[in-house]
């Protein structure tokens, strides 16, 4: 009975399993991301933001550093709508 909630649940959200899934990996990724730039040292944000490598060394294109410094936070259906009142800097 229980399994038969949970399949309607899904279908009246019209979310398949796959998306499901694909939600829950985004974040769990977030959440493990955000610990990382809270509780890790310099050197270990570094080397996980870091996505050029030539030989031995590891360095941050300006879009890896922005990632590795603002925290990233799931976007919901009331936080992706528009500022009211325009006054920040990404509503203008």
């Amino acid at each position: 009975m229980n399994e038969n909630l949970v399949i309607l649940k899904r279908l009246q959200e019209k979310k398949t399993v796959k998306q499901a899934l694909s939600d829950w990996k985004q974040t769990m990724m977030t959440n493990y991301e955000n610990r990382i730039r809270e509780l890790s040292t310099p050197e270990k944000v570094f080397s996980y933001f870091a996505s050029v490598t030539k030989g031995r060394h590891k360095y941050m294109t300006p879009d890896d550093f922005m990632r590795s410094i603002i925290p990233f936070q799931q976007r919901t259906k009331s936080s992706s709508r528009v500022c009211p009142t325009r006054l920040c800097v990404l509503c203008t």
